[in-house]
Protein backbone atom coordinates (compact mmCIF):
# COMPACT_ATOMS: atom_id res chain seq x y z
CA UNK A 1 0.00 0.00 0.00
CA UNK A 2 3.06 2.53 0.81
CA UNK A 3 4.26 1.94 -2.88
CA UNK A 4 1.07 2.42 -4.25
CA UNK A 5 0.27 5.33 -2.32
CA UNK A 6 4.46 7.31 -3.27
CA UNK A 7 3.56 6.58 -7.03
CA UNK A 8 0.38 7.77 -7.01
CA UNK A 9 2.04 11.57 -5.48
CA UNK A 10 5.03 10.82 -7.75
CA UNK A 11 2.87 11.45 -10.10
CA UNK A 12 2.05 14.74 -9.07
CA UNK A 13 5.18 15.73 -8.97
CA UNK A 14 5.44 15.01 -4.64
CA UNK A 15 7.12 12.19 -2.74
CA UNK A 16 6.58 10.96 0.73
CA UNK A 17 9.65 10.83 2.69
CA UNK A 18 9.89 9.39 5.83
CA UNK A 19 12.53 11.11 8.58
CA UNK A 20 13.89 10.42 11.59
CA UNK A 21 13.95 13.13 14.39
CA UNK A 22 17.08 13.84 16.12
CA UNK A 23 18.73 10.67 14.22
CA UNK A 24 21.86 11.32 15.56
CA UNK A 25 21.01 12.04 18.92
CA UNK A 26 19.60 9.01 18.72
CA UNK A 27 22.55 7.10 17.74
CA UNK A 28 24.04 7.64 21.00
CA UNK A 29 21.07 5.78 23.03
CA UNK A 30 20.82 2.23 23.07
CA UNK A 31 18.10 0.50 22.77
CA UNK A 32 17.15 -3.49 23.96
CA UNK A 33 15.54 -6.42 21.58
CA UNK A 34 14.48 -9.41 22.44
CA UNK A 35 16.14 -12.04 19.83
CA UNK A 36 16.52 -15.45 20.22
CA UNK A 37 16.06 -15.76 23.66
CA UNK A 38 18.59 -12.74 24.16
CA UNK A 39 18.86 -9.56 25.25
CA UNK A 40 20.40 -7.33 21.99
CA UNK A 41 21.73 -3.99 22.54
CA UNK A 42 21.51 -1.70 19.43
CA UNK A 43 21.61 2.12 18.37
CA UNK A 44 18.42 3.92 18.97
CA UNK A 45 18.04 4.79 15.24
CA UNK A 46 18.85 1.13 13.82
CA UNK A 47 15.81 0.54 12.01
CA UNK A 48 16.36 -3.45 13.27
CA UNK A 49 15.04 -2.09 16.53
CA UNK A 50 11.20 -1.75 15.19
CA UNK A 51 11.72 -4.98 12.62
CA UNK A 52 12.43 -7.38 15.41
CA UNK A 53 9.71 -5.76 17.36
CA UNK A 54 7.01 -6.17 14.51
CA UNK A 55 8.47 -9.19 12.82
CA UNK A 56 10.32 -11.31 15.33
CA UNK A 57 11.37 -14.17 13.39
CA UNK A 58 12.65 -11.36 10.42
CA UNK A 59 16.24 -13.00 9.23
CA UNK A 60 15.36 -16.39 10.51
CA UNK A 61 15.98 -18.05 7.18
CA UNK A 62 19.55 -17.64 7.42
CA UNK A 63 19.06 -19.75 10.72
CA UNK A 64 17.41 -22.68 8.99
CA UNK A 65 19.78 -22.63 6.24
CA UNK A 66 22.82 -22.80 8.64
CA UNK A 67 20.86 -25.67 10.78
CA UNK A 68 20.56 -27.60 6.91
CA UNK A 69 24.20 -26.99 6.30
CA UNK A 70 25.31 -28.32 9.57
CA UNK A 71 23.06 -31.48 9.02
CA UNK A 72 25.61 -32.12 5.69
CA UNK A 73 28.77 -30.49 7.62
CA UNK A 74 28.67 -31.20 11.78
CA UNK A 75 31.87 -28.97 11.73
CA UNK A 76 30.56 -26.09 10.16
CA UNK A 77 31.91 -22.73 10.29
CA UNK A 78 30.37 -19.61 9.08
CA UNK A 79 31.61 -16.19 8.06
CA UNK A 80 29.06 -13.15 8.75
CA UNK A 81 30.06 -10.36 6.69
CA UNK A 82 28.73 -7.21 7.58
CA UNK A 83 27.58 -8.37 11.08
CA UNK A 84 26.32 -5.21 12.15
CA UNK A 85 25.16 -5.23 15.58
CA UNK A 86 25.32 -9.42 15.57
CA UNK A 87 21.64 -10.22 15.37
CA UNK A 88 22.25 -12.14 12.31
CA UNK A 89 24.90 -14.03 13.91
CA UNK A 90 22.59 -14.80 17.14
CA UNK A 91 20.57 -16.15 14.74
CA UNK A 92 22.66 -18.36 13.22
CA UNK A 93 24.20 -19.82 16.94
CA UNK A 94 20.47 -20.17 18.11
CA UNK A 95 19.73 -22.64 15.33
CA UNK A 96 23.25 -24.43 15.87
CA UNK A 97 26.31 -24.52 17.86
CA UNK A 98 28.95 -23.59 15.66
CA UNK A 99 32.02 -21.20 15.23
CA UNK A 100 31.24 -18.08 13.42
CA UNK A 101 33.73 -15.37 12.37
CA UNK A 102 31.91 -12.18 12.58
CA UNK A 103 33.07 -9.26 10.25
CA UNK A 104 31.83 -5.90 10.72
CA UNK A 105 33.75 -2.20 9.71
CA UNK A 106 31.94 0.29 11.45
CA UNK A 107 33.35 1.58 14.56
CA UNK A 108 29.52 2.18 15.85
CA UNK A 109 28.05 -0.87 14.94
CA UNK A 110 31.38 -3.20 15.58
CA UNK A 111 31.33 -2.07 19.82
CA UNK A 112 27.59 -3.29 19.74
CA UNK A 113 29.03 -6.58 17.61
CA UNK A 114 31.74 -7.55 20.59
CA UNK A 115 29.44 -6.73 23.28
CA UNK A 116 26.12 -9.15 22.06
CA UNK A 117 28.47 -11.73 20.93
CA UNK A 118 30.95 -11.62 24.10
CA UNK A 119 29.12 -14.18 26.03
CA UNK A 120 29.66 -17.13 22.97
CA UNK A 121 33.11 -17.92 23.18
CA UNK A 122 32.74 -19.35 19.74
CA UNK A 123 31.48 -16.08 18.04
CA UNK A 124 34.90 -14.31 17.11
CA UNK A 125 34.64 -10.17 15.72
CA UNK A 126 36.90 -8.41 13.62
CA UNK A 127 36.97 -5.14 12.86
CA UNK A 128 37.33 -4.41 9.01
CA UNK A 129 35.70 -3.54 6.40
CA UNK A 130 36.22 -6.01 2.65
CA UNK A 131 36.56 -5.12 -0.55
CA UNK A 132 37.80 -7.02 -4.27
CA UNK A 133 41.29 -5.56 -4.01
CA UNK A 134 43.37 -4.69 -0.89
CA UNK A 135 43.59 -0.83 -1.14
CA UNK A 136 42.91 2.37 0.64
CA UNK A 137 40.27 4.26 -0.77
CA UNK A 138 38.52 7.99 0.65
CA UNK A 139 35.15 7.19 1.26
CA UNK A 140 32.00 8.75 2.69
CA UNK A 141 30.24 6.06 5.45
CA UNK A 142 26.62 6.52 5.39
CA UNK A 143 23.68 5.92 7.92
CA UNK A 144 26.86 5.17 10.54
CA UNK A 145 26.14 2.85 13.02
CA UNK A 146 22.55 1.22 12.02
CA UNK A 147 23.05 0.29 8.26
CA UNK A 148 26.58 1.91 7.27
CA UNK A 149 27.28 2.13 3.88
CA UNK A 150 30.58 3.07 2.10
CA UNK A 151 30.45 5.56 -0.78
CA UNK A 152 33.88 6.70 -2.63
CA UNK A 153 34.04 10.00 -2.53
CA UNK A 154 37.10 12.14 -4.10
CA UNK A 155 36.03 14.88 -1.15
CA UNK A 156 35.85 12.26 1.67
CA UNK A 157 37.75 13.02 4.60
CA UNK A 158 38.10 9.66 5.87
CA UNK A 159 40.64 6.66 4.19
CA UNK A 160 38.72 3.55 4.19
CA UNK A 161 41.14 0.34 4.29
CA UNK A 162 39.53 -2.14 2.54
CA UNK A 163 41.27 -6.00 2.50
CA UNK A 164 39.80 -8.94 0.14
CA UNK A 165 38.51 -11.67 2.43
CA UNK A 166 41.09 -14.26 0.94
CA UNK A 167 43.39 -11.69 2.27
CA UNK A 168 41.82 -10.96 5.85
CA UNK A 169 41.94 -14.82 6.58
CA UNK A 170 45.53 -15.16 5.55
CA UNK A 171 46.39 -12.12 7.76
CA UNK A 172 44.03 -13.51 10.93
CA UNK A 173 45.31 -17.21 10.22
CA UNK A 174 41.96 -18.28 10.41
CA UNK A 175 41.58 -21.70 8.91
CA UNK A 176 39.08 -22.21 6.31
CA UNK A 177 38.82 -25.46 6.87
CA UNK A 178 34.32 -26.06 6.86
CA UNK A 179 33.65 -23.03 5.92
CA UNK A 180 30.27 -23.93 4.63
CA UNK A 181 28.24 -20.88 5.10
CA UNK A 182 29.42 -17.18 3.96
CA UNK A 183 26.74 -14.80 4.88
CA UNK A 184 27.03 -10.98 3.58
CA UNK A 185 25.03 -8.11 4.07
CA UNK A 186 27.23 -5.00 2.99
CA UNK A 187 24.94 -2.70 1.21
CA UNK A 188 25.86 -2.81 -1.71
CA UNK A 189 29.55 -4.55 -1.45
CA UNK A 190 28.42 -7.93 -1.34
CA UNK A 191 29.36 -9.30 -4.74
CA UNK A 192 32.16 -7.24 -4.87
CA UNK A 193 33.26 -8.75 -1.88
CA UNK A 194 32.60 -12.11 -3.02
CA UNK A 195 35.11 -11.46 -5.77
CA UNK A 196 38.04 -11.09 -3.08
CA UNK A 197 36.55 -14.12 -1.25
CA UNK A 198 38.10 -16.52 -4.59
CA UNK A 199 39.94 -19.02 -2.75
CA UNK A 200 37.92 -19.92 0.01
CA UNK A 201 34.78 -20.20 -2.37
CA UNK A 202 37.36 -22.32 -4.19
CA UNK A 203 38.36 -24.77 -1.81
CA UNK A 204 35.66 -24.63 0.57
CA UNK A 205 32.08 -24.57 -2.21
CA UNK A 206 30.61 -22.86 0.68
CA UNK A 207 26.64 -21.96 0.83
CA UNK A 208 26.63 -18.30 -0.05
CA UNK A 209 23.64 -15.94 1.26
CA UNK A 210 23.78 -12.48 0.46
CA UNK A 211 21.63 -9.29 -0.21
CA UNK A 212 21.31 -8.38 -3.79
CA UNK A 213 19.85 -4.30 -3.35
CA UNK A 214 20.53 -2.86 -7.04
CA UNK A 215 19.75 0.77 -5.66
CA UNK A 216 22.83 0.36 -3.43
CA UNK A 217 24.95 -1.15 -6.13
CA UNK A 218 24.38 1.54 -8.62
CA UNK A 219 25.40 3.70 -6.16
CA UNK A 220 28.79 2.78 -6.33
CA UNK A 221 28.94 1.36 -9.89
CA UNK A 222 28.80 -2.09 -8.99
CA UNK A 223 27.37 -4.61 -11.95
CA UNK A 224 26.74 -7.16 -9.47
CA UNK A 225 24.52 -9.45 -12.23
CA UNK A 226 27.71 -10.26 -14.00
CA UNK A 227 29.38 -11.51 -10.37
CA UNK A 228 26.62 -13.53 -9.71
CA UNK A 229 26.24 -14.89 -13.43
CA UNK A 230 29.99 -16.10 -13.18
CA UNK A 231 29.38 -18.27 -10.28
CA UNK A 232 28.49 -20.57 -13.14
CA UNK A 233 32.31 -20.85 -13.54
CA UNK A 234 33.21 -21.89 -10.03
CA UNK A 235 30.84 -25.44 -9.72
CA UNK A 236 27.50 -23.04 -8.55
CA UNK A 237 24.05 -24.22 -9.93
CA UNK A 238 21.31 -23.43 -7.77
CA UNK A 239 20.06 -20.03 -7.11
CA UNK A 240 17.03 -19.21 -4.37
CA UNK A 241 15.60 -15.29 -4.73
CA UNK A 242 14.24 -14.68 -1.12
CA UNK A 243 11.99 -11.42 -0.51
CA UNK A 244 13.22 -9.46 2.74
CA UNK A 245 11.40 -11.04 4.69
CA UNK A 246 12.41 -14.59 3.93
CA UNK A 247 9.31 -15.91 1.23
CA UNK A 248 10.74 -17.68 -2.04
CA UNK A 249 10.18 -15.36 -4.75
CA UNK A 250 11.54 -18.23 -7.28
CA UNK A 251 14.22 -20.93 -7.44
CA UNK A 252 16.04 -21.43 -10.49
CA UNK A 253 19.79 -22.33 -11.49
CA UNK A 254 22.66 -20.22 -13.14
CA UNK A 255 22.55 -21.46 -16.49
CA UNK A 256 18.89 -19.48 -16.43
CA UNK A 257 20.47 -16.32 -17.51
CA UNK A 258 17.27 -14.86 -18.75
CA UNK A 259 15.05 -16.09 -15.98
CA UNK A 260 18.22 -14.36 -13.36
CA UNK A 261 18.03 -11.49 -15.79
CA UNK A 262 14.40 -10.44 -15.53
CA UNK A 263 14.82 -10.66 -11.94
CA UNK A 264 17.70 -8.27 -11.96
CA UNK A 265 16.06 -5.93 -13.44
CA UNK A 266 12.66 -5.70 -11.51
CA UNK A 267 14.59 -4.45 -8.89
CA UNK A 268 16.34 -1.58 -10.52
CA UNK A 269 16.25 1.67 -9.28
CA UNK A 270 13.49 3.77 -10.37
CA UNK A 271 11.10 1.14 -11.10
CA UNK A 272 8.35 1.55 -8.33
CA UNK A 273 8.41 -2.39 -7.65
CA UNK A 274 7.30 -3.60 -4.86
CA UNK A 275 10.56 -4.94 -3.51
CA UNK A 276 14.09 -3.04 -3.51
CA UNK A 277 16.10 -6.47 -3.05
CA UNK A 278 16.74 -9.79 -2.83
CA UNK A 279 18.62 -11.96 -0.89
CA UNK A 280 19.84 -14.09 -2.87
CA UNK A 281 21.12 -18.16 -1.85
CA UNK A 282 24.08 -20.08 -3.74
CA UNK A 283 24.46 -23.77 -3.77
CA UNK A 284 27.11 -25.50 -5.45
CA UNK A 285 26.79 -28.13 -7.78
CA UNK A 286 28.07 -31.15 -4.82
CA UNK A 287 25.67 -29.90 -2.27
CA UNK A 288 21.95 -31.28 -4.48
CA UNK A 289 21.28 -32.46 -1.04
CA UNK A 290 21.36 -29.36 0.40
CA UNK A 291 19.15 -27.64 -2.16
CA UNK A 292 16.57 -30.54 -1.29
CA UNK A 293 16.52 -30.15 2.44
CA UNK A 294 16.24 -26.49 1.64
CA UNK A 295 13.49 -27.50 -1.00
CA UNK A 296 11.08 -29.56 1.86
CA UNK A 297 11.86 -26.58 4.11
CA UNK A 298 10.11 -24.37 2.25
CA UNK A 299 7.40 -26.38 1.17
CA UNK A 300 6.44 -27.32 5.09
CA UNK A 301 6.90 -23.49 6.22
Amino acid sequence: MKKIVRHLFRKFGYDIVKIQLNAKNLALKTKEVFLCNTVVKMPANNPLVNVYKNVPEFNFLIGKIAKIVANKYPELKVIDIGANVGDTTIIITHHINCDVIAIEGDDISFNYLKLNTAINPRVVAYKQFLGDKNQTLQMEISKQGWNNTLLPSNNAKKNIILKTLDTFIEYQKISILNVKLIKLDTEGFDTIILRGATKVIIEQKPVIFLEYNNDNMAAISENGLATILNFVDLGYHDIYFFDPYGNLILKTNLNQKLIIEQLDNYIKPNKNSSIVYYDICLIHKDDGDISEAIDSLLVNA
